[in-house]
């Protein structure tokens, strides 16, 4: 009976891991370049307010620095135009003599007072270029742009090694090797996942989930930072007093009544369920209420953002969502 449970288990982890989290990784691969462009672009605007008064006098010299600055705090390449186009500062070729930059896209629609961004194929570089431009005016005057760009295909590149190489691999084995220690062993399962490293190992392996505990538990907070931010821009929040915590990034937000609200809600749940098995009953409906409002959304996205076909949709949204009921009823206390 075990074993047959055990097999299960493994046929349902990698079913979950194929449908669900590999398509998962590259979708937040790209969210996360959506993200990095937005970020980029407030960048692109701050960077435009810093170098207004030098652009408008036409201060080479002094527009260097703050330019510069970004490019090597960052890596991305910083170009600085005047209103006809012509560089004033170029990261990328420091020293060289001035371009003509107008018939980019992204500088003309800068420099008729627009602020793009995206991802475009560079013919002179011959690869993808994440690319933010910001218009530099005073005045209801446009006096020239800045534009930043990055390397689209490093990025995007980047992640999804992260995800394919480190991520999915720890998964598997993680969850493999559990399940071939209750096999062999099982009075492990009360604890497989610490008694999975040996003896000398468990006390680090302690400090290393706690420490990845805080971690996971501060993405909490930033995300609700984010989130609450986000939703007070949309009018979906009465106004809240927003602290920016960096000169340097937009996003960079501490909420008072959002942290002080999550304090309340730690501490109303430990008073509450007063143990971590009592919680890990709540801690399991959690989970699998959140995987299956995942699975729901990822598959609309597909659906009706990405087109993807029914025949293919279907099928995977249909069998993760068959399987969540179950673990909703096993996580139910027994009484």
């Amino acid at each position: 009976m075990t074993r047959r449970l055990l097999l299960s288990y493994f046929l349902l982890t990698g079913f979950v891991l194929l449908v669900l989290e590999i398509p998962l990784g590259f979708s937040l691969a790209h969210n996360a370049e959506h993200d990095m462009l937005g970020g980029v672009g407030h960048d692109t605007t701050v960077l435009a307010t810093l170098v207004e008064d030098t652009v408008e006098q036409r201060q080479v010299s002094a527009i260097a620095g703050p330019a510069g600055d970004y490019a090597r705090r960052v890596g991305g390449r910083v170009v600085v135009v005047g209103s006809t186009g012509t560089t004033l500062f170029d990261s990328g070729h420091p020293s060289g003599a001035p371009e003509d930059f107008s018939n980019r896209p992204e500088i003309r629609q800068a420099l008729a007072g627009a602020s793009p961004t995206g991802v475009r194929y560079s013919a002179t570089l011959g690869y993808d270029l994440a690319y933010a431009s910001a218009p530099v005016a005073s005045g209801g005057k446009v006096y020239g742009a800045v534009r930043i760009t990055y390397s689209a295909a490093t990025l995007v590149r980047q992640k999804r090694r992260v995800w394919l190489i480190l991520v999915f691999p720890a998964c598997i084995l993680s969850y493999m090797g559990q399940g071939a220690l209750v096999l062999g062993d099982p009075a492990s399962i009360r604890s497989p996942f610490f008694l999975l490293v040996p003896g000398w190992a468990r006390l680090p392996m302690v400090f290393l989930a706690a420490a990845a505990t805080v971690i996971a538990s501060q993405a909490v907070i930033t995300g609700a930072f984010s989130v609450a931010h986000q939703a007070a821009q949309l009018g979906y929040l009465p106004r809240l007093r927003i602290v920016y915590t960096s000169e340097e990034r937009m996003g960079q937000i501490y909420i008072p009544l959002i942290n002080w609200l999550l304090l309340v809600s730690v501490l109303t749940l430990v008073v509450t369920f007063k143990s971590s098995a009592a919680l890990a009953y709540a801690y399991g409906t959690a989970v699998t209420g959140t995987i299956t409002i995942t699975t729901l959304l990822f598959f609309y996205v597909a659906r009706y953002q990405w087109h993807t076909p029914l025949w293919i949709v279907a099928p995977g949204a249909g069998s993760t969502l068959v399987i969540q009921p179950m673990y909703w009823r096993r996580s139910e206390p027994r009484r």
